[in-house]
């Protein structure tokens, strides 16, 4: 297959060979024929995947929350267009965009299918093109087992070391458990908690003339341990440090390995609630996390407080130093702000809790309910 201008008019397309020979994280354009599908588990979230081949080599595309997609079975003729990773030597990609060859009645053939990386915004798969009864047949099939997600949830409140803190109790019960990434941001707690635990070692890049330290996603993999310990998981990338632009993507790689993975992210970095954090605290929220991968896990643990307890281990120090607590303090951090914060996790934590129930819920009940007291008293 020889390098040309899509029919669309799009990017190049470009043999998959030559996904394998690049690196990693790159753009991509490519057509090719649906080989064969199958149905992933990625936490509690089904992911299609299907493969790709065009006479050169193969990619598997993942579509991650989705049982199927259902323009995409075998046989299908398509260009497929996102960012390469690589799983066990072979390139990869995760919610690519796609292009088929020969559209459904009534689409121009040059429509491009995205699905949604937030999750949230915009026309997805499960609204355009996922047939029910397909889906149901396909969530009754075997799932590929993949690793566990679990996150600690919470702002300002200690995520960091309760993770830790469970990492611990898994070594003690015998589980191999290694530290992939955690930024104990110069917290002696989080340090000491840390000591002990075998870490893998981070890709260290230059950028912009500071020294950065990365999640080496490579090195675990190869390390292949039980479970790893990923801090920060709205975190971005440094530009070179690796194929994936966040640290969430990477979460993916690793889950899809098979690797358990323990995560802590920050409410306010949430896809959904990012955009009514903004309003609230009139302070823009850049990095986030898609909520198909926070609904995905197979657990999350809510690391609760007042308002009052975060604002009081910032002013001792036990967060930021003294000047960078002293800005977040009348910042982001402030007891408006974390008080309005802390009822959303709450929220989301009580979605998650009534979906978890399913149909052992009563009829009636999961509807948000209010008990008023009213005394007596004329006026009351």
């Amino acid at each position: 297959m020889t390098r040309g201008i899509d029919d669309a008019g799009g990017p190049p397309i470009e043999p998959v060979a030559d996904i394998a020979r690049i690196r990693a994280g790159l753009a991509f354009d490519v057509r090719g024929v649906i080989g064969s599908t199958r149905v992933i588990r990625v936490g509690r979230s089904p992911a299609y995947c299907c493969t790709l081949v065009d006479g050169t080599g193969k990619i598997e595309l993942f579509f991650l929350g989705h049982a199927i997609v259902d323009e995409l079975r075998t046989g299908a003729s398509c260009a497929v267009s996102g960012r390469a990773a690589m799983r066990a030597g072979r390139p990869v990609a995760w919610n690519p965009r796609y292009r088929l060859d020969r559209a459904p009645a009534g689409r121009h053939p040059d429509q491009v299918r995205p699905v949604d990386e937030a999750g949230a915004r915009g026309p997805t798969l499960v609204q355009a093109a996922v047939n029910v009864a397909s889906a149901a047949r396909h969530a009754r099939e075997p799932a590929e087992a993949t690793g566990r997600l679990r996150i600690y949830l919470g702002a300002g409140v200690g995520k960091t070391y309760a993770m830790l803190d469970e990492a611990r109790c898994r070594r003690r019960r015998g589980a191999d458990v290694v530290i992939a990434a955690v930024e104990p941001h110069g917290r002696p707690a989080t340090e000491a908690q840390a000591g002990g635990l075998e870490a893998v070692p981070r890709k260290v890049v230059e950028h912009h003339g500071a020294r950065l330290e990365e999640l080496d996603v490579e090195a675990v993999l190869a390390r292949r341990p039980e479970v790893a310990l990923v801090d920060e998981l709205a975190h971005s990338n440094a530009p070179g440090c690796g194929r994936n632009e966040k640290r969430w993507q990477d979460v993916l790689e690793l889950l899809a390995a098979g690797i358990d993975v323990i995560t802590t992210v920050n409410a306010q970095h949430i896809e959904s609630l990012a955009d009514v954090v903004e309003r609230i605290s009139g302070i823009r929220i850049r990095e986030r996390v898609p909520d198909v991968v926070i609904r995905s896990a197979d657990r999350i643990e809510l690391v609760d407080s007042s308002p009052e307890q975060p604002r009081r281990r910032m002013s001792h120090g036990d967060v930021y130093a003294p000047e960078q607590a002293r800005t977040a303090l009348d910042g982001f951090f402030r007891t408006e702000n974390l008080a309005a914060l802390r009822e959303l996790a709450l929220h989301l934590m009580a979605d998650e809790t009534i979906g978890e129930l399913g149909e052992r819920r009563l009829p009636g009940e999961g509807a948000e309910r209010m008990l008023l007291g009213v005394t007596p008293a004329p006026g009351a």
